[in-house]
């Protein structure tokens, strides 16, 4: 009797060994199959962002932040205007600059601010670097794709609207028209509690799709609280347009304290006998600073 009973405990034991096994090997291979699905999801919406939009902003983004001085254009974000726009959901700001004032880099600074300190999924940071090289290829389709794929991108899911617009091509092995891209941005900003969209130097974009990306813009205000910055020379035409007649305007322009890092930065390109005659250099610095009107001493992007 005591052996019988024995050998069902031991039984038993063997028993509870294995199903431990069985547990442990089933909870590896669901660990192993969550792994292989992340990663096969990443590289799926990897994909699909590159169909929405092959430019990647945010790699030029990242030139610009490495070119600027460290420690300008401070004054802008202190700025009561750039405040105020900051504080506030659905405003517009418009930022003209002449040709080396720097609204690259200072566009570049206001992005990476916002970047670091409100880039959410239900309110992400948008934002497009427009260059007249690249007009043949910056129509309205590209701009409206390229901020529909940076608001895609920081979801933690692809938006049904999206989706479905991806199967239905990719299925067909077609490309989506301006149309589709603007209807599919409209429909995920809808679950949207703000988008904020920068944009540098709109003047060079071509003048149609100028005209057709800020309709879009005043059509996206009607489904969620549309935050616009814009850079541009100030150019009639530009400044004219509705979205920004009668809305704040804050110039670009080299500060004096801007331009004096500026050109101590470069100074080390000075000739020696500037270089170490310290009252030399300042006489330097002072005199340029002067003569420059709000531009750089050598124009930045």
């Amino acid at each position: 009797m005591k052996d019988d009973l024995q050998f069902v405990k031991t039984g038993v034991i063997d028993l509870q060994l294995d199903t431990t096994m069985i547990v442990d090997a089933t909870s590896k291979i669901k660990g192993d199959t969550t792994v292989l699905l992340d990663e096969t999801a990443v590289r799926l919406k990897k994909d699909l962002l590159q169909w929405i939009c092959p430019v990647d902003y945010h790699m030029q983004h990242r030139d610009f932040i490495d070119r600027r001085q460290l420690g300008t254009g401070e004054w802008f974000l202190h700025d009561m205007k750039f405040q105020e726009w900051h504080r506030s959901k659905g405003a517009t700001l418009f930022c003209p600059g002449i040709p080396g004032a720097g609204k690259t880099i200072m566009a570049s600074l206001v992005i990476d601010h916002l970047l670091r300190n409100e880039h959410v999924a239900d309110g992400p940071v948008t934002f497009i670097y427009c260059n007249y090289k690249r007009q043949n290829e910056q129509f309205v389709k590209h701009m409206l794709s390229s901020i529909l794929r940076q608001i895609v991108d920081i979801q933690p899911t692809v938006p049904k609207p999206v989706q479905e617009l991806y199967t239905s091509h990719t299925t067909r092995r077609t490309t989506p028209l301006a149309g589709e891209i603007r209807q599919a941005l409209e429909a995920v900003s809808k679950d949207l509690q703000g988008l904020t969209i920068v944009v540098d130097a709109l003047d060079e974009c071509e003048t149609r799709a100028r005209q057709e990306f800020l309709s879009a813009v005043e059509t996206l205000r009607l489904q969620c609280e549309v935050r616009l910055l814009a850079t541009s020379r100030p150019l009639p035409p530009v400044q004219s347009h509705p979205t920004f007649l009668g809305k704040p305007t804050l110039e670009v322009k080299a500060s004096d304290e801007d331009l004096e890092k500026y050109i101590r930065s470069r100074a080390s390109e000075l000739h020696f006998r500037v270089m170490s005659r310290p009252n030399l250099l300042d006489d330097l610095v002072t005199r340029t600073v002067r003569a420059t009107g709000g531009m750089y001493a050598q124009p930045l992007p």
